[in-house]
């Protein structure tokens, strides 16, 4: 990505991406936050020299696709406990009363 793209990006100007490059300036946060979502990297990553390879990276998540993951994990085990607990009532043949009437049984 040239400079003229990147700074496009983040509404900044060439001059500005290539203070960062040379390390005569530093972004701002709201600028570093930017460019972790644009790179997909935390912005931890960004400030810290300490990595030394690319799989060292600390990926952002997708946190859309963890809670679509957790929303139909949740739906299955739902569907589930009321699948068991209809067998579970079946099985044992089991009345539900409701109130104190002994002719309102469900």
């Amino acid at each position: 990505m040239s400079q003229e793209e990147l700074a496009e990006k983040l509404d900044v100007s060439r001059q500005a991406i290539s203070r960062w490059e040379v390390g005569s300036a530093q972004p701002d946060a709201s600028n570093i936050l930017q460019l972790s979502k644009l790179f997909g990297v935390t912005a931890d990553y960004l400030l810290n020299d300490d990595y030394e390879s690319d799989h060292d990276v600390p990926m952002i998540r997708d946190t859309e696709a963890t809670a679509n993951n957790k929303l139909k994990k949740s739906r299955w085990y739902l569907c589930w406990i009321i699948w068991i607990t209809g067998k579970f009532h079946s099985l044992y043949n089991i009345t539900i009363y409701q109130g104190n009437d002994s002719s309102s049984r469900l």
